[in-house]
């Protein structure tokens, strides 16, 4: 991806940063997808994006007032599953900030502690049968496959996850596939995409693999779960792939958690598992046909930000990109990446930026998920190619 020299651009994230003080209030959690943490993630990237040291201070500020939250009982109580999460967020922003040199600090006792937490919460998890990546044993599962690299005794945590997952998968008698089910958007369902689905598992396994944990196990199970995929496939061009099985045949959302364009990414890694070139035609072509997609009725994308907007969209396709090495796919990233300040067009606190969902929520329009975290970090990614993709922070591995 080629840096970008757009005022366009530069403008809309000084605005952003300009906001930024104003609004913060409204980020009360710990975590970095809708609280506090995000704020410290933001200034590293003004901090790496300007060359200021100043932005380095408020970020470690913010990370300080993180971790004070976090040794609070009263928060502890008050907070209780979303605990763990956050506290999974929070090492997952520690592992991705060290590795990146963003924050220089001994965080070794620190996730050590977050290990032990994190490894009883996927316990009990697993016990329940409940491998969700929201709520359940993936949660968890996400923050072992990042940290295992600095501590090799977490991959025993991922090989229970993997056999959990090869557990609760339920076996297609048409096909001989596999698949899972599990609420999401308050719909219980079998999902197909990346929130929750078997797109999700697809590329976890893949990760799996690629460490060398359960590989032999993994990859039989993950060919079962492309058998099944694949056979959900409907000849519609605006939505190869139903958002929920049983659903009639129209246009899915091109999403970062739903849709064609994660389907895509989680086939192609698992055609590199499998060393299946049919696999990685199919998966490149659900691809290159995403990239045609680009108004509002084709994709279902009415904001920018990062969970359900242009940010996230732009986030795929520059994976996609970086993976392959094909120019269709960063041409479409940076496409995506182009229009973002055409979605400021409110007169509002936030930059003129407003998310199309969950407005009654007041952390929703400045967080990293849905605001304009997520949005400003997007946009210094498309002005200086230099900066690090953010990547693991939404879980694509």
């Amino acid at each position: 991806m080629k840096a970008i020299n757009s005022q366009t651009h530069l403008d809309s994230l000084n605005r952003i940063i300009a906001c930024i003080p104003s609004v913060e209030n409204r980020l009360t959690n710990a975590g970095y997808a809708y609280g506090r943490l995000g704020l410290s993630l933001f200034y590293c990237y003004c901090g790496r994006y300007f060359h200021d040291d100043e932005y380095y201070d408020k970020a470690q500020d913010y990370l300080n007032q993180v971790l004070q939250l976090l040794e609070s009982p009263d928060y502890l109580n008050k907070r209780k599953l979303a605990y763990v999460r956050e506290l999974a967020e929070v090492g997952t922003f520690l592992l991705f900030a060290t590795n990146n040199s963003f924050l220089e600090a001994d965080v070794e006792p620190l996730l050590a502690y977050i290990d032990e937490v994190l490894t009883t919460f996927m316990t009990q998890k697993i016990a329940d049968d409940d491998i969700n990546e929201y709520s359940g044993a993936s949660r968890a599962g996400n923050y072992f496959l990042i940290r295992q690299h600095s501590n090799p005794d977490v991959r025993r945590q991922l090989k229970e996850l993997a056999t959990a997952i090869e557990n609760t998968a339920h076996e297609d008698s048409v096909t001989g596939g596999v698949y899972w089910k599990g609420p999401l958007y308050k719909r219980e369902g079998v999902y197909l995409g990346l929130a929750n689905g078997s797109a999700a598992r697809i590329m976890f396994l893949s990760a799996l693999y690629r460490q060398g944990i359960q590989a032999d196990r993994c990859k039989i199970i993950l060919e079962r779960a492309v058998t099944y995929l694949l056979a959900q496939q409907q000849n519609f061009p605006g939505g190869a792939f139903p958002m929920v099985v049983g659903d009639s045949p129209g246009a899915t959302p091109l999403l970062l958690p739903c849709g064609d364009l994660g389907i895509s990414y989680a086939l192609l890694r698992a055609s590199e598992v499998l060393t299946n070139d049919v696999i990685q035609a199919k998966a490149l072509e659900l691809a290159r046909v995403c990239t045609l997609r680009s108004s509002l009725e084709e994709t279902y994308i009415r904001d920018a930000q990062l969970n359900y907007g242009a940010a996230g969209t732009a986030l795929l396709f520059d994976k996609l990109g970086r993976q392959t090495g094909r120019p269709e796919f960063q041409a479409a990233a940076n496409s995506w990446y182009a229009r973002l300040p055409s979605f400021a067009t409110f007169n509002n606190e936030f930059a003129g930026y407003e998310s199309a969902v969950n407005k009654t929520y007041p952390f929703t329009f400045p967080c990293f998920n849905e605001g304009i975290i997520g949005i400003g970090l997007s946009l210094m990614r498309y002005l200086q190619v230099g900066l690090p993709p953010f990547d693991e922070l939404v879980y694509i591995h």
